[in-house]
């Protein structure tokens, strides 16, 4: 990298976003943070081309409210609804 202020604002959001990475266990913040630590090993495995893959998955999956996004659109699919896999009701 040819500009030592790009390098530094980028080590300096790799910092951040490891620092922050604690809030992940604050709901609110989950979301964002997940994103922000996605991003961070997107950009490691682009310019070290160290592959967090695995890694990367769980963070989808555990990071994301996706049970919530089911529910919430849940009655545009009507199938899901019969199949009882959203709710015990």
């Amino acid at each position: 990298m040819q500009s030592v202020a790009m390098a530094s604002a980028i080590l300096l959001f790799g910092w951040l976003t490891e620092f922050a990475g604690i809030l992940i266990w604050s709901r609110k913040c989950r979301p964002y943070i997940t994103t922000a630590v996605i991003g961070m090993h997107i950009g490691i495995t682009l310019t070290m081309n160290i592959r967090f893959d695995a890694y990367v998955i769980e963070l989808i999956l555990i990071g994301y409210p996706w049970g919530r996004l089911l529910d919430k659109y849940a009655h545009r699919l009507p199938d899901f609804k019969k199949l009882r896999l959203l709710s015990s009701r």
